[in-house]
């Protein structure tokens, strides 16, 4: 496979260390940097401007990560795998992990959803899909999340690419399962490699980007019309830039939840972690893995912050930006350490060659927009996906 490249508007190519480069600049600096200082500045210039300045480094040595050459590639043997049998194999896996898990599920989020059940209702069903379980259960999520986080998703994209005979029925399969316990986003792990796929070979470029982009839209709706998440009929006295507002239709829910919550979650994050532990590195107690390595007790701060933001002690936790964790963990030199890992992660993506990979970038990046990069790594999948794709190679004739 080829690398991926898109034309500007002059008709030239760009190639993706530019559309990485830019896209990184003008994500993360809008939304952790230009936009709290024009709308929070003023009211806790302490924390926005911290966090400005933290988005600023990340930005700098993601860059460096990603464009700079260090040294000479090493050329590491490689195991060659089958790919349709690879595909078969791990698609099989997906379903026993998922069968178990809907037959042990107290509820399926779903089919209650159809049944009536109210907003809070699916919410707390949703929680005891995966979430909220106990014991043994518990290994069902690391299972789903390491398998549909990155790798299922990235032989999926490898079926659209090759036009390959069971695309429609794996990607459907795996739509059926993101829908089914209502994550609003679930979805966007297979919707968001098709669309650059689909993008990347389009011939009108513009004119697909914006149906593209109705058509998320029009997912995120039903999602959040089918978890019952329509806005309230009660307001708050608060501005638009809160965690406290209350959205009044599902068009605006979603522009809040999008836009706002993820800032917000940031400052808090920031403001919580220089207040209630008084800016104390935790240097890596955040991740359960890190505090068992070092036995250590776990410091649950995504708990902390949503308990923070909402009071009482529910069960909830608050995603934020992988800097901040980065940050409360390790500092700046933490900060620059994971944005620099970030950046050398999509310059792999580019150097292989790999089309595949490349969409999954933007799902990566997308997550990292909204929860930590420790989590991404271990939870998610993320090194061993890249272990795998380091180490091995796919033949793709079939056997």
């Amino acid at each position: 496979m080829d690398q991926m490249t898109f034309e500007a508007k002059d008709g030239t190519a760009k190639s993706p260390f530019y559309i990485f480069s830019f896209s990184y600049i003008i994500i993360f600096l809008i939304a952790f940097a230009i936009v709290p200082i024009v709308f929070a500045g003023s009211l806790f210039p302490e924390y926005v401007y911290l966090l400005a300045n933290l988005t600023l480094i990340s930005v700098v040595f993601y860059l460096i990560g990603l464009n700079v050459k260090l040294g000479k590639e090493i050329n590491f043997p490689k195991l060659e795998l089958n790919f349709d049998k690879t595909l078969i194999l791990l698609f099989s896996l997906f379903l026993f992990v998922v069968f178990v898990i809907l037959i042990t599920a107290p509820r399926i989020p779903i089919i209650e959803s159809f049944k009536g059940a109210s907003a809070d209702d699916l919410s707390q069903y949703r929680e005891d899909f995966l979430k909220g379980r106990k014991g043994w259960d518990v290994s069902l999520g690391y299972a789903i999340g390491v398998i549909n986080a990155y790798i299922l998703p990235y032989f999926i994209a490898v079926t659209f690419l090759r036009n390959h005979k069971y695309k429609y029925l794996v990607s459907g399969i795996f739509m059926v399962y993101s829908i089914s316990f209502l994550e609003k986003a679930y979805f966007l792990k297979l919707a968001i490699p098709l669309f650059f796929i689909y993008f990347y070979n389009s011939k009108n470029k513009f004119l697909f980007f914006i149906r593209g982009i109705a058509v998320i839209f029009v997912f995120f709706f039903l999602m959040f019309v089918l978890a019952g998440t329509t806005g309230s009929t009660v307001s708050r006295d608060e501005s638009f830039f809160s965690i406290l507002y209350t959205p009044t239709g599902t068009f605006e829910t979603i522009i809040w939840r999008a836009a706002v919550v993820p800032i917000v979650s940031a400052i808090d994050g920031v403001r919580v972690f220089l207040t209630d532990f008084g800016g104390q590195l935790f240097y890596g107690k955040t991740s359960s893995f890190f505090a068992l390595l070092t036995g250590s007790e776990q410091v649950n701060f995504e708990r902390a912050l949503y308990q923070d933001q909402f009071g009482g002690n529910d069960t909830g936790n608050a995603n934020q930006f992988f800097v901040i964790e980065a940050f409360i963990n390790f500092g700046y030199l933490g900060v620059i350490l994971f944005s620099f890992l970030v950046g050398r992660i999509v310059r792999f993506s580019i150097t292989s060659k790999d089309i595949a990979l490349q969409t999954i970038m933007p799902l990566i990046l997308f997550n990292l927009f909204n929860a930590g990069l420790i989590g991404i790594l271990l939870s998610n999948g993320l090194l061993l996906f890249m272990f795998l794709l380091r180490f091995t190679k796919f033949n793709y004739q079939s056997k």
